[in-house]
């Protein structure tokens, strides 16, 4: 039993694929993907002024001051 192909002979790796690609990259986007976008950003700016924080003053910004509790730190 033969089966038909798949793809035209027509079409090429390079054709397949920047047709399948062109239906995410040419979508316009929505207003909420913008928001969830910026919110990301957001969230992501937090983050990196976060652990900036941490290593300008160390770990004691968690509340362990004490070198015992180092372990805690480590463990977690």
């Amino acid at each position: 039993m033969n089966e038909p192909p798949v793809i035209s002979a027509e079409e090429t790796y390079l054709s397949v694929t920047r047709h399948i690609t062109g239906i995410v990259l040419k979508r316009p986007r929505s207003w909420g993907w913008w928001i969830g976008f910026l919110i990301s950003l957001g969230l992501l700016s937090v983050l990196a002024a976060s652990l900036y924080w941490l290593f300008y003053k160390g770990v004691g910004v968690w509340g362990i001051n004490v070198p015992v509790a180092w372990g805690t730190a480590i463990i977690n």
